[in-house]
């Protein structure tokens, strides 16, 4: 397979461009925040034949970008995380409503398929697995094959995903740590956050939150790898009950429920 690293907006997301070199069929694990990506594929040479489009979670930074890439290759088919729904349907309102930066609204695009634990997604002669990995955000989750695993915010180049913003876990984040640990140590890790060190697997992975896990200390992996106060669960910006109730999982849950009941 062949693996190609674009960092991407105001918050420097790689996402990856990947080739099945049997067929030529692409797909890209997530979008960034805006049309960066699909301007960067659409004007490659040759045009890559874009058929899936994985996304590890639906923060804005992540996914804020689907609807452009959907609009530039509309036959490409979207996966999300099926416990992703009620943030992705949040995207509209998500930047100003979770993290107090409206600027980051962005469309929700369109979801053709949901992927759980352990389901298969194939591309071609490509063929990933999908390893829930819950903690930075409810649903957020990993794509790996024989040789790569594409972690998203579940760790980052130089720590583990945060696990201070709304609706973050840190005993999920705990729980998720050690499932990765499970997996072949050979596997090379693809973060959503940081420089890409392509010759690191999961087994050589020394970042501080990981290696704490692999030693069993779950507070100091949490607070030295993500760089949080176990506890903390919504952003800073939250100040008054009434906000807090509004970024709590329930109330996009509620969000997500209401709007379906109208489609």
């Amino acid at each position: 397979m062949k693996v190609r690293c674009l960092t991407l907006g105001a918050f420097q997301v790689n996402a990856y461009l990947l080739q099945d070199p049997a067929t030529g069929q692409c797909a890209v694990v997530d979008t960034g925040d805006g049309p960066q990506l699909a301007n960067a594929l659409a004007t490659m040479q040759p045009r890559p034949d874009l058929r899936a489009i994985l996304l590890t979670h639906a923060h804005f930074d992540h996914a804020g970008g689907l609807a452009d890439v959907q609009r530039e290759f509309p036959e490409a088919v979207t996966w999300l995380p099926a416990l992703e729904r009620p943030m992705f349907d949040a995207l509209p309102q998500q930047g100003s409503l979770l993290f107090g930066m409206a600027d980051f609204d962005r469309p929700c695009g369109r979801i053709d398929r949901e992927v759980r634990d352990g389901d298969t997604v194939e591309v071609g002669s490509l063929r990933f697995r999908f390893l829930s990995t819950p903690g930075h955000t409810p649903g957020q989750g990993c794509y790996y094959d024989d040789t790569y695993i594409f972690v998203g915010d579940t760790l980052f180049a130089s720590g583990i995903g945060r696990t201070d913003s709304p609706m973050s876990d840190p005993d999920l984040m705990w729980d998720s740590l050690r499932r990765l640990l499970a997996l072949p140590g050979h596997l090379l890790v693809c973060s959503g956050h940081g420089p890409v060190d392509a010759g690191a697997g999961i087994a050589n992975q020394s970042v501080p939150g990981l290696s704490a896990a692999r030693a069993g200390d779950c507070r100091t992996g949490l607070v030295s790898g993500a760089r949080i106060a176990l506890g903390v669960r919504v952003a800073s910006h939250v100040r008054t009950a009434r906000d807090e109730r509004q970024c709590s999982y329930r109330y996009l849950l509620q969000l997500h429920r209401s709007d379906a009941a109208w489609r």
